[in-house]
């Protein structure tokens, strides 16, 4: 997506036209309607919903709407740098919780294992990108030569 609209400078302003003409209702209602037919469906659907993704990304990038400011609001966006970490440590924060903080033994006791182990994925993911990826982000845009233009 990103090199169609990189390829397609000269035509940015009919890709804008295309898009901002779009109601964005029509686009949640297709991305929600995806979602529960890909729960039957999935092997049929799962490029169907790739392809909305495809034209999602732009569809927000060129239109403001409550989406694409809720997406792009600070929540989400410190959700997001932190995200890929949280994916790799929730695992380890749900052992640790049910293994050393609560022993599961009803829907209540892992619904609390679920909890807390987001609440450690979520702090182990800060300590991660505070630590260890804005050092190795700085240390690249070093040797890169790469000068940032706002925060990282």
């Amino acid at each position: 997506v990103a090199i169609a609209m990189e390829a397609g400078r000269s035509k940015q302003a009919q890709f804008a036209a295309f898009f901002l003409g779009v109601p964005t209702w029509l686009v949640i209602a297709v991305g929600v309607g995806c979602y529960f037919v890909s729960l039957s469906y999935y092997e049929t659907l799962k490029i169907v919903f790739s392809l909305y993704i495809a034209f999602l990304i732009p569809f927000l990038l060129i239109k403001t709407s409550l989406l694409s400011r809720c997406l792009g609001s600070s929540v989400m966006t410190w959700i997001g740098k932190r995200t890929y970490a949280m994916y790799l440590l929730h695992r380890v924060g749900s052992n640790f919780a049910e293994h050393h903080l609560i022993v599961p033994r009803g829907n209540a006791s892992y619904v609390a294992v679920t909890l807390v182990a987001y609440a450690l994925a979520i702090l182990a993911a800060q300590v991660t990108y505070v630590l260890v990826e804005q050092p190795m982000i700085r240390l690249g845009r070093k040797f890169s030569g790469f000068r940032a233009i706002g925060p990282a």
